[in-house]
């Protein structure tokens, strides 16, 4: 949420210098601009277009992770998720590194989900999905368990269930919806449901309660 626009000094100088900006340092002040959107408010018209066309053309934006920060405030936000979208994983991993705004879960996730080996799953949990912990809500959890249900190759890697108990132990005391866990146990039943023992003791600490007709 903006605050009101009650400006201090401080805030009126920043504004100055932002709008006396060189171009060479435009993707600063879009970082800059994340930490302060109220700012964005008081840019002049062709400073914000200028800063726009630096989101869009600006090859060097895939070397400034932090300025993904931005992605929250409305004026940026479509062209920076379309430009994290043509990101590689490489490089997108690294702009989760610095920043994971709410915005760029939807592409994040759907790296994951589209995971085509064990060893993949794993690392992209670790790329594209650990870094949404500080931020992640019932809906975005409903979410991954779908993408885990879905991909036998995430469902299956040694790695997940360890991945998804530390997860769910990090973000205590979230958890999915009973609709999104039930969906996830039934579909591991017959395959390698004990492997994710510890996933289902916290689910059930947090009052999740294991259907009686799948109980081993």
């Amino acid at each position: 949420m903006r605050r009101p626009l009650v400006w201090t000094d401080v805030e009126t100088e920043l504004v100055k210098l932002i709008n006396d900006d060189e171009p060479a340092d435009r993707l600063q002040a879009i970082a800059f601009l994340a930490h302060f959107p109220e700012l964005i408010a008081r840019l002049e018209q062709t400073v914000l277009m200028a800063l726009q066309q630096t989101i869009v053309r600006d090859p060097l934006l895939a070397d400034a992770p932090q300025a993904f920060a931005a992605v929250e405030i409305d004026e940026f936000q479509n062209e920076l998720v379309k430009r994290f979208e043509t990101l590689d994983d490489t490089a997108a991993a690294r702009v989760l590194s610095a920043t994971a705004p709410s915005s760029l879960w939807p592409n994040a996730l759907s790296r994951y989900a589209a995971s085509g080996s064990y060893r993949g799953a794993e690392a992209l949990f670790d790329q594209f999905i650990s870094p949404f912990r500080p931020i992640m809500d019932e809906t975005q959890l409903d979410e991954l368990f779908a993408a885990v249900r879905g991909n036998g190759q995430i469902w299956h890697a040694a790695r997940t269930p360890s991945q998804l108990a530390d997860l769910l132990r990090a973000i205590h005391p979230r958890r999915p919806s009973n609709a999104a866990i039930n969906q996830l146990y039934d579909r591991l039943l017959d395959h390698s449901i004990s492997s994710y023992g510890d996933t289902w003791n916290i689910l059930e600490q947090r009052g999740w309660e294991r259907p009686v007709d799948l109980l081993a």
